[in-house]
């Protein structure tokens, strides 16, 4: 009788060390399945999200004012019309690149947000400030100055905040 608890016994524990090895297996296979899955979405996101940046990034420096102008000609135009070229340039940038805010955070989407809210409102004030009759030079000329005194601090924080999510990429 007594041969027969410690065959018990033994039988008992020899399960329990079974089981508990068993479930202790599933999980390491279960976290290395886990770490598989990630890295394997991580080579498929980490280029996307990247080239999402990368774009926006060029987007926020195409949207400067100084570089706008650069692309316009303001000897040719009204100061309205350079108003309303500029603020078309800002919105197709912005409409053709907002798909990519799926790849970055929602803060930095709303610096970008706010970057170009900022830009659009510095051209309106440039605007007030020479009139409806000024010329498109005497436009750009106030819109030069007004971006010298911000130092585009708005898209240089938006710059900021693409940066700081690249290099938590990397």
């Amino acid at each position: 009788m007594e041969n027969l608890w410690i065959v018990l016994s033994l039988i008992a524990t020899t399960i329990g060390i079974t089981w508990f090895l068993n479930k202790e297996w599933k999980q390491i296979v279960l976290r290395r399945e886990r770490l598989e899955t990630q890295r394997e979405k991580n080579k498929l996101f980490i280029p996307l999200k990247l080239s999402a940046i990368e774009r926006l990034t060029i987007m926020l420096e195409r949207t400067k004012p100084t570089h706008l102008i650069l692309r316009q000609p303001v000897n040719q135009i009204s100061a309205t019309q350079l108003q309303h070229e500029l603020m078309k340039n800002i919105r197709e940038e912005y409409d053709h690149n907002m798909g990519l805010q799926m790849y970055i955070h929602t803060s930095t989407w709303k610096s970008i947000d706010l970057a170009k809210e900022s830009t659009i409102e510095l051209i309106k004030a440039a605007f007030q400030h020479v009139g409806i009759e000024a010329n498109a030079m005497e436009l750009s000329s106030v819109i030069f100055q007004l971006e010298a005194e911000t130092q585009n601090s708005v898209i240089q924080i938006a710059l900021d905040k693409l940066k700081e999510e690249t290099t938590q990429l990397l």
